[in-house]
């Protein structure tokens, strides 16, 4: 009765080994399967290669156990055509550094990733390599040629749109001090027609002649504006730092807006600290130009009646605000990243404004070179808000 038991025991014992191997098998075979199935389908090509070394070790070819069909379509090569060759029978004109790059990686199996040009298939590639065993080295790569054409494309583009950009300053800089010096000389003639004494010279007269000056100026204006741009983006604008008292440099650009103020009823309130010693590392004429600029823009954009301020405020020890708040039109917030492009003029009513476009452009390309920057708040209706920050000198006297 017990051997009877036992060999039950064993049947069933047997039998469960059995269907538990028959399911392990079948496990198997399904994971190779979808092995195979990424294998023959992933997008990246495949190779795996043996390295053949000499008597010393030193590796002088490698053969190609096997290939993917990503392999086959990005190289242009059968399968069957090169498994179980050797490179240099079948590209006996590999560079021989390539052989030496993949030996060291089937022999010390130490993962190297690279972008490389393939001269036999005149492609570009970024390749992982690694040894999934000791004397073998398996390559996964990527076609990247659209994209490297793609590059390249951009970086022509952008290079021959850096060249005719430079053309055309160096042509406006030209061309402007080509401009300067004829309308220098009829701002000089409308000049003595405007002292002169001569009772054949009417009020008429005198006005059309105040007229070509006015027209004159802005133009000439305009000239310098357009030269100091062209300069800055042709490289050429030379900036000298020397250390400045600011709260001195302030006074006398207040003191220079003044009368345009006066001429459209704007009130100027200067609330810098008199007494500061406030040193900054600047331009001295570029960062004059810098603060006029802004200062002449808060009258020029006011309201009748308006207000300017002009106020600073340490920063930190390296970098000092100089804010210059107005009441005037102010700005829509979503033409902020515009407002320093050149020819953007984006204040609410600007129509009987005059000026130019390229104001802000220059100062912020001037704030940078200086090291500093610019920047504003604005609230349509109400007025902005501009400034710049710029360094300190460290060694501040007290």
């Amino acid at each position: 009765m017990a051997s009877v038991q036992s060999d039950t025991a064993n049947n069933l014992t047997s039998s469960t080994l059995s269907a538990e191997l028959k399911k392990t098998e079948r496990d198997v075979e399904e994971k190779e399967k979808q092995i195979n199935y990424l294998f023959e389908n992933m997008t990246d090509g495949f190779a795996l290669c043996e390295i053949i070394c000499d008597e010393k070790n030193i590796p002088y070819d490698y053969r190609i156990l096997e290939v993917n069909k990503a392999y086959e379509e990005q190289c242009g090569i059968k399968g069957s055509d090169i498994i179980g060759k050797t490179v240099l029978e079948f590209f006996p004109d590999i560079e021989k550094s390539w052989i030496e790059i993949y030996g060291e990686i089937a022999l010390t199996q130490k993962p190297r990733t690279f972008i490389n040009f393939n001269h036999n298939t005149a492609r570009h590639y970024k390749t992982s390599a690694f040894s999934p065993k000791k004397g073998q080295f398996a390559l996964l790569f990527r076609d990247t040629t659209e994209r490297k054409q793609k590059e390249q494309s951009l970086i022509d583009a952008r290079d021959e749109a850096e060249h005719a950009n430079k053309a055309k300053s160096e042509f406006l800089s030209s061309m402007s001090h080509e401009l300067r010096t004829p309308l220098h000389a009829v701002l000089g003639y409308a000049q003595l027609l405007e002292i002169k004494d001569d009772d054949q010279f009417t009020e008429d007269n005198r006005d059309q002649v105040k007229e070509i000056l006015h027209g004159g100026r802005h133009l000439l204006d305009l000239i310098n504006d357009v030269l100091d741009l062209s300069k800055i983006e042709a490289g050429h604008m030379d900036i000298s730092i020397e250390k400045i008292r600011l709260n001195e440099m302030l006074q006398k650009c207040m003191a220079m807006i003044q009368p345009l103020a006066d001429k459209q009823s704007i009130r100027l309130h200067n609330q810098v600290d008199t007494n500061s010693n406030h040193i900054v590392l600047v331009d001295y004429r570029r960062f004059k130009q810098v603060i006029l600029n802004l200062l002449s823009n808060a009258v020029k954009y006011n309201h009748e009646n308006g207000e300017v301020t002009l106020s600073s405020l340490e920063i930190d020890s390296r970098y000092i605000r100089v804010m210059i708040e107005d009441t005037g039109l102010g700005i829509d917030l979503e033409h902020k990243q515009q407002i320093f492009e050149p020819f953007i003029r984006k204040a609410k009513t600007i129509t009987t404004v005059s000026g130019t476009g390229i104001g802000l452009t220059i100062t912020k390309n001037l704030i940078e070179a200086m090291g500093g920057k610019v920047d504003f708040e604005s609230t349509p209706g109400q007025g902005s808000c501009f400034w710049v920050d710029i360094p300190l000198a460290e060694d501040v006297p007290t």
